[in-house]
C-alpha cells in the first residue's frame, strides 16, 4: 500500500531507500475492501484531511461493524468509533491526525467492510519521506479467513 513512492539513492547515507517527493505530510486515497459477499458501494472522502503537527507515517483502517465505522491506525491504535448521521459517517482520530467522511452507498455495509489508507510525514532534513529498509513497515494486509 505504499503509494507515490520511488526507488532511489540515499545521497546522505549512500544507500538505497524509498521517498517522497513531498515536504510535508500527505495520504493515499483510501481504498474500499470488501468482506466476504459484501456488495457494499459507499464512498470516502478523496484523501482525509491531515494535520501535520499530530500526523505520522502509518497505515489506517476504517471497519464497519453493527451500524458503526471504528478507526485503527498502526501506530495511533484505536481512534474511536463512529455512528452513522444521515448516511454519513464523520470519522476523525481522536488525536486528530485524519478527518474523513464515509457515505453510505446504494447497497449497505456489511460487518467487516474497511477503508484502508496511509498517511506519511516527512522524516529527512531534506523534505522528503525516506523509509529506509527494516526501519518501518507501513503495509496493511489483509488478515480476514478467506
Amino acid at each position: 500500500m505504499i503509494m507515490y513512492a520511488k526507488r532511489t539513492s540515499n545521497p546522505i547515507k549512500n544507500e538505497k531507500a524509498f521517498a517522497f517527493d513531498n515536504n510535508d505530510v500527505m495520504s493515499s486515497f483510501p481504498r474500499l475492501v470488501l468482506s466476504m459477499d459484501s456488495k457494499a458501494d459507499g464512498k470516502a472522502t478523496d484523501f482525509p484531511k491531515i494535520n501535520p503537527k499530530v500526523t505520522v507515517t502509518e497505515g489506517w483502517r476504517a471497519t464497519f461493524s453493527k451500524g458503526n465505522f471504528s478507526l485503527d491506525g498502526t501506530m495511533s491504535k484505536n481512534q474511536g468509533v463512529f455512528k452513522e448521521n444521515k448516511g454519513e459517517w464523520n470519522v476523525k482520530a481522536t488525536n486528530g491526525a485524519v478527518d474523513f467522511v464515509i457515505t453510505k452507498g446504494k447497497a449497505p455495509f456489511s460487518d467487516d467492510d474497511a477503508f484502508r489508507f496511509a498517511t506519511f510525514k516527512s522524516a529527512g532534513v531534506r523534505g522528503n519521506n525516506e523509509i529506509a529498509p527494516g526501519k518501518i513497515d507501513i503495509t496493511v494486509e489483509d488478515k480476514q479467513a478467506k
